[in-house]
């Protein structure tokens, strides 16, 4: 196996999207309550209204919801695939591992996310059977995010980061995922 990069944790992006929010949340006070004006650099506040700088706000952390969901999703998959990779260039014993060794040698370098890792994991694993579900829903956020949100998602549900969040650390909590050195 190649050696690969670290996807950045959950917990790491969490408290990001978390401090960023935070960031934002302090920014648009200050500019309310007029203790800071809009530097140079944000000629595009200057004379908004109070209304119209809470709206632009809520925008901006809309947006920030939406990418911090992105990379909380891109992560797991990263983490997944990281494990998938482990297992099938280890000679581990378990049945997963054997299962995506056999996939391995059938697919080559196009190993698909749904219907070959977490399949697997559904049908050979028998662990987190609905997580790995809850998870599948994800990836069609994560397809409208990825590809320019250009038609109206059909999700099933509203995602926000802490349900992103949440859903993404229960899947890596309940799957037995190895370690990036494959132990």
């Amino acid at each position: 196996m190649a050696a690969t990069a670290t996807p950045p944790s959950l917990p790491f992006i969490w408290t990001w999207f978390q401090e960023s929010a935070n960031g934002l949340g302090l920014r648009e006070s200050q500019i309310v309550s007029g203790a800071f004006t809009p530097s140079d650099s944000e000629k595009h506040l200057l004379g908004l209204t109070h209304d119209e700088i809470r709206v632009l706000f809520r925008q901006y952390l809309h947006e920030l919801n939406e990418v911090a969901s992105l990379t909380m999703i891109a992560s797991t998959e990263a983490s997944l695939r990281i494990d998938f990779e482990a297992r099938a260039a280890k000679r581990h014993k378990d049945k997963i591992s054997r299962e995506f060794r056999d996939i391995r040698r059938r697919r080559g370098r196009w190993i698909r996310l749904d219907e070959d890792i977490l399949e697997t994991w559904t049908t050979v694993g028998g662990t987190a059977k609905s997580t790995i579900s809850e998870f599948r829903g994800l990836l069609n956020l994560r397809d409208w995010l990825a590809h320019g949100r250009y038609w109206v998602p059909k999700l099933g549900k509203q995602y926000d980061a802490q349900g992103v969040f949440s859903l993404t650390d229960r899947l890596l909590s309940k799957l037995p995922i190895l370690s990036t050195d494959g132990t």
